[in-house]
């Protein structure tokens, strides 16, 4: 089926090489009511309410992640691991003054290898090998292991992957493709899922071709640039497109006779030997607006839509492309189908139609929230998503059922074989009775604040929720906080502050988390110490510290300043930023400001960090570094909005949603592959990221 359109963004173009990726995990299904009928509407969604991973209202989503152990991906093997623990939940809301510059959608840019090279034939003059993939993960009920990118950043929560999904091919049980944001690329053989890329930053839709004897057909991948890769069984290809324009749709109707649909109208046919341009029009006007939808029953029969009520259909062997229905604005989203004579397509007004072969009418009005997928099975066997519900079609009515996520791609190879995925690497399976539970993610709204005192030992929030990861298992942890949490930091694994709005400062002992009294009123934004008694918190009006005792306001400097930022190096050696690129430390006695060489004081000061006295980091206006004795404004440093250092030749900055490594010399980007990183923090030399989609590791050395 065709599958929901993509973002556009840079591809890898034709001749240059991509390497092999990584590997991933299995679906444990949700067992049938007793009292389900066999089979029928009722049956599906019966089976669909009773299972734990519809949501019909619960708040709560406090389910721990299954344990996985600690493997990382290695060439060609395979560790065997459950369902992954994939986050079904809503998108986040990113706070403003998370990264009070920078647009959500400034993302990184994709890791283009994973793990090792292999040298592919190249099948024709026009394409260029990609990977083969490395299996990263498998098996039924073992430990998970989780996709990492080619820097070595890996996520731990959720697993495989915390990336949106937004395409999918299924041909059976054991062969199953879905994709999605940063190139993320996943095959499923029924036992294990195995990662790929293609060279994207967003693999919009994917289609395979007919099974020819025993042999599968060909699977495609498009995506922006004119990206269109081809698998065949061994390893992708890129094919040479000729156009620089994203591709959205893609449609296999016969071997070696694929449409691939985009940008500008573009419509591309595939022979087998290359790509030929399509113009679509009937003889009056000629097809210009964006296209993202393209389906067939066979190479003579084919749809296609898009923006603006662009909708075409041709009929036929050698027949013309005819507009069906005129007079709609309104983009069609996914077009599906069972057959020439079913055959439906989603509006983005929510509506719904279906063509039986000789008209094309109103099969459901608009919604108000639009669907986002769509598989047809029969002409009374329909699945459909929206936003947080996924609804069923028996031929007489429609079934409604909530949902604790967003879907945004469901396909299938029968009526007992559905798949879906979508937000955060939610993969679900509907096998004629039951659909299958991915263990919902702990961090439904992302990663805000991190700190950690071992792989095994990490501590993160995001809003007020304060929760845990022990090397297996993230964990939502109660806390009597109930405002939003500016920063973590911690001495010891028995002894973790949190320090945000209100006032509010909470204290783990290793047992529980508690207020600390005597901490005023004021919103802190950042927390830092040198030891359990040199612990300081930074505010919007006010600055306090703990001695080990009790907590205290040190406004003398800084009675009427907000500051931002803050870091201590130890006793008497304390730094903190505020707003107009200010800088203060404190002498023991009272905050004084530091002179920054060059600043003109228009930029707040987003974050300071350091590793001691004589190595602290200031990003404000520009990027600034003190060694000891004085600051030094550091020409061509990435202005960073979060900063963690292993050491004075190891450090870790976030800059604008994309991560860099500074290694003593120079700063270099290290490729996530994870939609909006906001946070960092480490252990010896190991990292944490926490983003959006949840929570990124990267194990010890240099990059």
């Amino acid at each position: 089926m065709d599958s929901p359109s993509a973002g556009d963004g840079g591809a890898e173009r034709p001749g240059a090489e991509v390497a092999a990726p990584a590997e991933v995990a299995a679906p444990a299904e949700v067992a049938a009511p007793a009292d389900a009928p066999a089979d029928g509407v009722a049956s599906a969604a019966d089976a669909i309410v009773d299972s734990p991973m519809f949501d019909a209202g619960r708040a709560d989503n406090a389910i721990a992640e299954a344990p996985s152990g600690d493997a990382r991906p290695a060439d060609g093997t395979r560790a065997d691991g459950p369902w992954p623990d994939i986050a079904p939940d809503i998108a986040p809301d990113i706070a403003p003054d998370i990264a009070p510059d920078i647009a959500p959608d400034v993302l990184p840019d994709i890791a283009l290898d994973m793990a090792r090279d292999m040298a592919l034939n190249m099948p024709s003059a026009d394409v260029s090998p990609v990977d083969s993939g490395v299996v990263i993960d498998g098996g039924l009920g073992a430990a998970s292991s989780q996709a990492c990118s080619a820097a070595g950043w890996c996520w731990e929560h959720p697993r495989p992957t915390g990336n949106d999904l937004s395409a999918m091919v299924v041909r059976s049980t054991s062969d199953v493709w879905v994709a999605g944001r940063f190139g993320t690329l996943l095959h499923w053989d029924g036992s294990g899922w195995t990662q790929f890329r293609v060279g994207a930053d967003d693999v919009a839709a994917l289609a395979a071709e007919p099974t020819a004897g025993v042999e599968p057909g060909a699977v495609w991948a498009v995506g922006p640039g004119g990206l269109a890769a081809r698998f065949d069984g061994q390893g992708w290809t890129i094919t040479d497109t000729a156009v620089q324009v994203a591709l959205r749709g893609v449609a296999a109707l016969g071997k070696d006779q694929v449409y691939a649909v985009g940008d500008g109208g573009t419509v591309l046919f595939w022979d087998g030997q290359s790509w030929t341009s399509v113009v679509l029009s009937d003889g009056t006007s000629t097809e210009t607006r964006d296209l993202s939808a393209v389906w067939g029953s066979s190479p003579d029969d084919v749809w296609i839509g898009g923006r603006g009520g662009a909708l075409w259909h041709r009929q036929g062997a050698g027949s013309a492309w005819t507009k069906p229905i005129l007079g709609l604005t309104n983009a069609w989203s996914v077009i599906a189908g069972s057959s020439a004579s079913n055959v439906w397509m989603l509006n983005d007004t929510g509506a719904l139609m279906r063509w039986d072969g000789a008209t094309l009418s109103t099969a459901r009005a608009a919604q108000v929230f639009a669907p986002t997928a769509l598989w047809v099975a029969a002409d009374n066997d329909v699945w459909v998503a929206r936003y947080q519900a996924l609804e069923h079609w028996d031929g007489a009515s429609w079934s409604s059922l909530s949902v604790a996520y967003n879907l945004f791609t469901l396909a299938g190879a029968a009526a007992d074989q559905v798949w879906g995925a979508g937000e955060r690497g939610a993969i679900v399976r509907w096998n004629g009775r039951t659909w299958s539970q991915p263990s919902p993610s702990q961090l439904r709204y992302g990663v805000r604040a991190v700190w950690a005192s071992g792989q095994r030992d990490v501590w993160m929030s995001s809003l007020h929720f304060i929760y845990h990861w022990d090397g297996q298992t993230v964990t939502s942890v109660t806390s009597p906080g109930t405002h939003d949490i500016g920063g973590i930091w911690g001495s010891a694994a028995n002894d973790v502050w949190t320090a945000g709005a209100n006032g509010e400062i909470q204290h783990w002992d290793g047992t529980r988390w508690a207020l600390a009294p005597g901490t005023g009123s004021d919103e802190f934004k950042a927390i830092s110490g040198s030891s359990a008694s040199d612990i300081w918190a930074v505010g919007l009006h006010s600055a306090y510290h703990y001695d080990g005792t009790s907590w205290s306001s040190k406004n003398a400097g800084v009675e009427s300043t907000a500051l931002l930022a803050v870091y201590a190096a130890g006793p008497g050696q304390a730094w903190a930023g505020g707003f107009n690129d200010l800088v203060v430390r404190w002498d023991g006695a009272r905050w004084n400001t530091e002179s920054l060489p060059g600043s003109t004081h228009s930029v707040s000061n987003q974050t300071i960090a350091g590793t001691g006295p004589a190595d602290v980091w200031a990003f404000g206006e520009q990027a600034y570094h003190f060694d000891g004795s004085a600051w030094q404004a550091v020409a061509g440093a990435p202005i960073a909005q979060h900063a963690w250092g292993a050491g004075p030749n190891d450090w870790w900055s976030i800059v604008a949603g994309e991560v860099y490594h500074y290694d003593g010399a120079s700063f270099s980007p290290s490729p996530v592959a994870a939609s909006l990183p906001v946070c960092l923090a480490g252990f010896g030399t190991d990292a944490w990221i926490g983003a959006s989609g949840g929570l990124l590791h990267h194990k010890g050395g240099l990059p």
